[in-house]
């Protein structure tokens, strides 16, 4: 797993060769040359305020590129941990790009199977997102821009 910056601002910052035209972008990249696939998960925690009220409809997505649809994979589930105690899923694994779908040097968004405003999270709950990186034969999956929503009390 590495992390690397893109950028391609002309006569501004021209930085990698990932980014179009006027693009910046900070990601993480998997890649193994193993011939059996190998996944690595990141898990990012997010503590809500005491003001939460409710999580955004539609505003939750993950950003995902991957060299190769057939070697490469990324996926991210979304699970609420309850202030008071317990973890329970909020939505099944999503694929954001990879694993026979979506196209190749394509930066892709994907949507949760289940959106987290339908989970019931309360105020001080925290959201907890896996993002799951799979690569084998040398392919790259990279992985970027994690987007949630929510509105205050």
């Amino acid at each position: 797993m590495t992390s690397d910056f893109c950028a391609n601002q002309a006569t501004v910052l021209v930085v990698g060769t990932l980014c179009s035209s006027g693009e910046a972008r900070n990601f993480y990249k998997w890649t193994s040359p193993q011939g059996t696939a190998q996944t690595y998960s990141m898990y990012i925690t997010y503590k809500l305020p005491s003001t939460f009220k409710a999580f955004i409809n539609g505003s939750t997505s993950m950003v995902g590129l991957v060299d190769n649809t057939t070697n490469a994979s990324v996926k991210y589930t979304i699970y609420k941990k309850a202030n008071a105690g317990g973890v329970t899923a909020c939505s099944a694994v999503a694929t954001v790009v990879g694993a026979g779908s979506g196209s190749a040097n394509t930066w892709t968004t994907g949507n949760p199977t289940t959106d987290p405003s339908t989970c019931s999270f309360t105020a001080n709950d925290s959201v907890i997102f896996v993002i799951t990186v799979s690569s084998l034969s040398n392919a790259n999956a990279y992985a970027e821009n994690l987007n949630f929503t929510y509105s205050n009390q």
